[in-house]
């Protein structure tokens, strides 16, 4: 995921433009966020435009780097922008791994550089100095190239599946929204939207609060689908690993049951019993090495197409091939020492009569 959402509530809040024309939204903001920071278990606090994996970012944006050769508008490289505010990595717990975040200062200047995130960095500045680089991203009407001040680590976008994309960071100040989200981190969040609520109304009565919520709730709720998918995956994967089990266990069972015949010959020449199932199991064993040695070169050529439903594990996941093949062989020993173990007690002449 990339950040911490423990103990962190968030809301939408929106002024009027015609109130805050101009750069004042900025300044609300800015005042808003003080007096939040001020009160008592609130530990930090900040805005942005929309939240990683509950939020969607600004799209897709052409940008170019200083020093690069111009390119034609359909084969300029592209990044996703998300416009936050001072605080906005220390309050989520994004690591910054190079240079620094956005601060008060850099809010207050329409000038201030860019943070970009890890993806961005490996994809476009690879082997380069990311803090000695300047971009310029067409999002506004004027785009100069500013220098890139931070490098922070990825978060997914959209889905806890999805990879994460290059990502530039505008600075609030540089394009003060009116309506933007709040990010608050303290303990016990959801005892902070009263007084909260009230600390902003008493800036601007007229401002509207929408989507009061913990970060953890707003995941739960946009993951409800990925949980139920993950669900009846589950389901039809443990039916599907019964069925086959049961079958393999009743094939083996069968196959064993027809050598009744053939292991009581071998008792009445005078074979050992614990030789005799050894070599039933050891059978039993090799069908299923064959049968396994076939499902994984099928399954590592056709499941690819599987990659993008899975989160934490791969189509190649060496732990979950081990353990089904690992239940497979216990069955089928099951299954073709219990079968042998009983024909070996026959007497070698009811076997020998057995059809």
């Amino acid at each position: 995921m990339g950040f911490d959402a423990h103990d962190v509530l968030t809301m939408k809040v929106a002024i009027s433009p015609a109130r805050y024309p101009d750069e004042h939204p900025r300044d609300f903001y800015r005042e808003a966020l003080r007096r939040l920071r001020a009160m008592p278990g609130i530990e930090s606090a900040a805005v942005a435009a929309s939240l990683p994996m509950i939020g969607s970012p600004a799209g897709a944006t052409s940008f170019h780097e200083l020093g690069a050769p111009e390119r034609p508008a359909h084969d300029r490289p592209s990044t996703v922008v998300r416009m936050v505010g001072p605080g906005y990595f220390r309050t989520l717990r994004i690591p910054v791994v190079r240079g620094r975040e956005f601060t008060d200062a850099d809010n207050a200047n329409p000038m201030a550089g860019f943070v970009v995130n890890e993806a961005f960095a490996r994809r476009y500045l690879s082997g380069r100095d990311p803090l000695a680089t300047s971009i310029s991203v067409w999002t506004q009407a004027e785009n100069p190239h500013l220098p890139i001040i931070g490098v922070v680590g990825d978060v997914s976008e959209g889905s806890v599946r999805a990879a994460p994309q290059p990502t530039v960071f505008y600075s609030h100040g540089r394009v003060p929204w009116t309506a933007m989200t709040l990010v608050v981190r303290g303990r016990q969040p959801e005892s902070f939207v009263k007084p909260i609520t009230a600390a902003l109304h008493a800036l601007d009565p007229t401002l509207v609060v929408s989507n009061v919520r913990t970060i953890e709730s707003a995941l739960a709720e946009s993951l409800a689908r990925e949980r139920i998918s993950a669900l009846i995956s589950t389901t039809f994967g443990v039916g599907a690993l019964l069925l086959a089990a049961l079958g393999l266990y009743g094939l083996l069972a069968y196959l064993v049951a027809e050598r009744t015949k053939d292991i009581g010959i071998r008792i009445a020449l005078g074979a050992r019993l614990a030789r005799i199932t050894g070599s039933v199991v050891a059978g039993g064993l090799a069908l299923v090495a064959i049968g396994a040695a076939i499902g994984i070169a099928g399954s590592l050529l056709l499941l690819r197409a599987l990659r993008t439903l899975l989160f934490g594990v791969t189509p190649y996941d060496g732990p979950t091939y081990a353990i089904v093949i690992v239940l497979l062989g216990a069955i089928a020993a099951l299954a073709s020492y219990l079968p042998a173990r009983r024909a070996a007690r026959i007497e070698p002449l009811t076997a020998l009569r057995h059809e």
